[in-house]
């Protein structure tokens, strides 16, 4: 009989301890219904959280707002651009860029009988019928004559030992005139312009150090030619 006791009280003893552990796991399934997921969201807080994730997308779209704003100033320096052109206009076409041909001044050589227009400044060379720039000695404008002859020609008024690279002839309002271009031995180059009058020949020449330099010089010496007047002093 004793021993029948002690087995019944064994058996509710284990009974006792078998529903205090079951009832555990109820407990937590009736809160959550599935016990895998149990431990990720006991506390709620996990989906409360993922709005949060979203701020950094929030900031992401806010940066080209800023760098939208910040473009602004970087179109500055093209509005100091187009004023840089307007504050160098001025400086454009100054009057030493005139052609000097075109500002003159009157020379002449009463011994000849010729006046005609040198640019403004020339001053005549020194015992000689020539003009050249004030101070220097080239280039310059030099006018000859002399008697014609029977057997003159306008090659014969040129200096010897000079090579011919072009000529021509030109009419002009006053009568023909024989154009040469020529490089001397040492260099220097002339360009020639001879017209006979009456019994004399005139040649009017333009010298320069080089056939570069008296080519540039053709204007002057177009000046001189268009102004040449005979029968003055």
């Amino acid at each position: 009989m004793r021993k029948k006791l002690i087995g019944i009280g064994l058996a509710l003893l284990l009974a006792g301890c078998g529903s205090a552990t079951s009832t555990a796991p109820t407990a937590v399934t009736s809160d959550t219904g599935i016990e895998a997921t149990v431990p990720a969201g006991t506390d709620g807080s996990t989906s409360s959280d993922t709005p949060a994730t979203s701020m950094p997308s929030t900031d992401a779209t806010m940066q080209p707002t800023s760098a939208a704003s910040d473009s602004a100033p970087t179109s500055m320096p093209s509005t100091d651009a187009t004023v840089q052109p307007t504050s160098a206009a001025p400086a454009a076409g100054p009057v030493t860029s005139v052609d000097p041909a075109t500002v003159t001044q009157d020379a002449d050589i009463p011994e000849l009988g010729v006046a005609f227009k040198v640019p403004a400044g020339w001053e005549q060379v020194s015992g000689q019928n020539a003009w050249a720039p004030a101070g220097a000695q080239s280039p310059q404008i030099v006018i000859n004559a002399v008697k014609l002859s029977n057997d003159w020609r306008p090659s014969s008024m040129l200096p010897e030992g000079a090579r011919v690279t072009s000529s021509e002839v030109q009419t002009l309002s006053s009568g023909q005139i024989n154009l040469y271009t020529i490089e001397n031995s040492d260099g220097t180059a002339e360009i020639h312009a001879i017209r006979p009058s009456g019994d004399t020949a005139y040649d009017i020449y333009a010298r320069a150090a080089s056939m570069e330099e008296v080519k540039t010089f053709q204007p002057v010496l177009n000046t001189v030619i268009d102004s040449f007047q005979l029968g003055s002093g």
